[in-house]
Formats: structure tokens, C-alpha cells, sequence
């Protein structure tokens, strides 16, 4: 049976996380999204840079060598210049990788 995504989804793979530390992120990844369809935007304001999730998320497909700090996505005195960077960067290095192992569209 297939099953759809969105924030509870999101919720559930972090609070996975927490509760087993030791467990690789993409694991739990892979167990939250085993059978689920749907789009990047089915997850809402959980998938953005800086959040619970998109910090799992960037665990495991940030590929940069040079971390990124997501969180100054989450600040109002961040420069808009800067946020309107980083999430250039989010979309290209974490989102893309992220849909095409689940099969999401984006």
C-alpha cells in the first residue's frame, strides 16, 4: 500500500532520530518514506533549511565539504541576499537528492 507524505511525515522521521541517536540518518529516512508518494511540497515548511527535518535532511545529502549553517535561513536579521543564497543552494544540492531517492516531484 502506498501512502502519501506531508508534515506528520516530516514530524514522525524526527522524532525517529531523537529517539534512536545511533541509527544512520538515512536510514531513518529510508524507513519514514518506505512506500510514499508525492511531491516536495507536500511537506510544507517542514522541508525548509534550518528546520528539525531539513537538518536530517541535510545530514544526509549535504555533499559539501564546508557545512552550511541552515539556521540563518530561520533569522530575521539574516540579509535577504544571503537567505535567498543559501536556499539556492538547498534547492540544488539537498532537495534534488532527496526527491530523486524517494521518487518525489518537485
Amino acid at each position: 500500500m502506498i501512502g502519501t507524505i506531508g508534515p506528520d511525515v516530516a514530524r514522525a522521521a524526527v522524532a525517529l532520530r531523537r529517539n534512536h541517536p545511533s541509527v544512520p540518518a538515512v536510514t531513518v529516512l529510508d524507513t519514514c518514506m518506505r512506500q510514499r508518494t508525492g511531491k516536495l511540497e507536500d511537506f510544507g515548511a517542514a522541508i525548509e533549511p534550518g528546520s528539525p527535518f531539513g537538518t536530517l535532511l541535510a545530514e544526509v545529502f549535504e555533499q559539501d565539504p564546508i557545512s552550511h549553517d541552515w539556521a540563518l535561513c530561520l533569522h530575521d536579521t539574516t540579509p535577504a541576499a544571503v537567505v535567498a543564497s543559501l536556499q539556492a543552494i538547498w534547492a540544488e544540492q539537498v532537495l534534488t537528492k532527496f526527491a530523486a531517492r524517494y521518487g518525489l516531484r518537485p
